[in-house]
């Protein structure tokens, strides 16, 4: 498979650089986890009821098939594998432009090993997020608007862009009430409105007057941006929280989304 993607990479398949990425994400540390558990399931005191499925169990079988599929899957460096999902971003790739620019390529132990690629994604990933919420994509207006607040507004899963765009309270609140409008209609993974509310209430209560009025003109001239036409849904939550629970990587990812021109 990899010699096959790799040969699509070269011919510019944007797909091929995402799917690839993808599957270096999935076979990290794979066979030591499986060693892992297979070393606590032997010394395990208590056998498993045989009248109930066994948790512990589930997750050895789990990382046992993983740990099978990536046998022979050399590894490659941290930087190497996020100048994939990089290369797939900048060709318009939606699900890597996603990935890429919400940081979530980077993982969270390997910092010190990419601190020139961190310095690129600062000058590049916001603006990658950007294109993809003025297509009218929910999470990508919610991830901004979320990097943009000056104090959390919500659990910091995507910290690399909250570093890498300047805070403002005005326009954090204007993709807020973007994103507040895509909600009704969008297919993807969303809070509640009482949830966005929430969200919202502490940054409205933290604003001068002159900054909500700065909001206010913001959020027309963001929302005019917004092209029409069909949107670019991709539900980045929910397809990398997929992989988490299955065996082998999967394609939906890399599938979902199409290419922006």
């Amino acid at each position: 498979m990899i010699p096959a993607l790799r040969e699509r990479i070269a011919k510019g398949d944007a797909v091929a650089s995402c799917q690839l990425a993808r599957e270096f994400d999935f076979c990290e540390g794979a066979e030591d986890k499986a060693e892992y558990l297979s070393r606590i399931d032997t010394h395990r005191k208590t056998p498993p009821s045989p009248d109930r499925t066994d948790p512990a169990s589930t997750l050895t079988d789990l990382a046992k098939i993983r740990a099978e599929y990536c046998v022979g899957v050399s590894t490659i460096s941290p930087a190497e594998r996020i100048g994939l999902w990089r290369q797939a971003a900048l060709k318009g790739h939606v699900s890597s432009m996603l990935q890429y620019g919400s940081g979530l390529a980077f993982g969270y132990n390997q910092t010190l090993a990419t601190v020139d690629e961190l310095r690129t994604y600062k000058s590049e990933g916001p603006e990658l997020v950007e294109r993809v919420a003025q297509k009218g994509g929910f999470q990508a207006n919610l991830m901004l608007a979320r990097a943009y607040a000056p104090h959390l507004t919500a659990p910091d899963r995507m910290p690399l862009l909250r570093q890498a765009v300047a805070k403002s309270a005005s326009t954090s609140l204007a993709y807020y009430k973007i994103a507040k409008e895509l909600r009704s209609t969008t297919t993807e993974t969303a809070p509640t409105d009482l949830a966005l509310e929430t969200e919202m209430k502490p940054l409205l209560w933290s604003m001068s007057p002159q900054e909500l009025a700065e909001s206010e003109q913001k959020f027309r001239f963001l929302r005019g941006k917004i092209e029409r036409g069909d949107r670019a849904i991709v539900d980045i939550d929910a397809l990398n929280n997929a992989d988490v629970n299955q065996p082998v990587p999967g394609m939906e990812l890399c599938g979902s989304g199409g290419v922006l021109r």
